[in-house]
């Protein structure tokens, strides 16, 4: 049994899964539940408890700027050298999905041009921006114009590109979309995206 992405579950499926997988002690059952790191303490408990006494916990990284080098090899991209291994990894933090996308949807010349923008993958850019399509105008005008001002900008400036009076009702809107995160600093307050990904959607 495999659950991928358990942070976008509904609490009642992941807690049947929990209590299904506590009752499988004769039955040659494996069940894999997958989550990103800051999301893992928001599991059920039942789940969270069941992997402690039962289970093991993997803690994976990205793929490496090798074995970018090598996966494009594998998927007909060409071979890739360091440079544009390691800009494909900084990218895109090294998740596969999202590799093997860059690799098969970029010409061989944007992958290997060090001035190239790289873009968000498409399923990223299609959920980023249905999400983005959802918010009030404002919400979108703010994200937007962040985008264009960088990964992290301060809030007034974003404000007066999106053409806000106020931007902090758009900003927390944005934060609790998951499609900026905001901090304090001794300059003002800021907007950041969580994800190089999420600004290049």
């Amino acid at each position: 049994v495999i659950v991928d992405d358990a942070q976008w579950a509904d609490v009642p499926s992941l807690m049947t899964v929990g209590f299904a997988a506590r009752r499988l002690n004769a039955d040659p059952v494996l069940c894999v539940i997958v989550v990103r790191s800051e999301d893992a303490p928001a599991l059920p408990s039942v789940l969270v408890r069941l992997a402690a006494d039962r289970g093991t916990r993997l803690d994976l990284a990205g793929l490496d700027t090798p074995e970018i080098a090598t996966l494009a090899g594998h998927c007909g991209a060409g071979p890739l050298g360091t440079f544009a291994a390691q800009r494909i990894r900084d990218h895109t933090d090294g998740v596969p999905l999202h590799v093997l996308e860059l690799l098969h949807d970029l010409p061989p010349e944007v992958l290997r041009a060090p001035g190239a923008e790289l873009p968000a993958p498409r399923s990223l850019a299609t959920l980023v921006l249905s999400r983005l399509a959802a918010c009030p105008a404002p919400v979108e005008q703010l994200v937007v114009a962040a985008a264009v001002l960088g990964r992290d900008c301060v809030l007034a400036d974003a404000g007066v590109l999106a053409g806000l009076d106020d931007p902090l009702p758009a900003l927390e809107h944005a934060v609790r979309e998951r499609l900026l995160t905001e901090y304090d600093t001794a300059g003002g307050r800021y907007c950041a995206f969580p994800h190089a990904l999420i600004r290049a959607a």
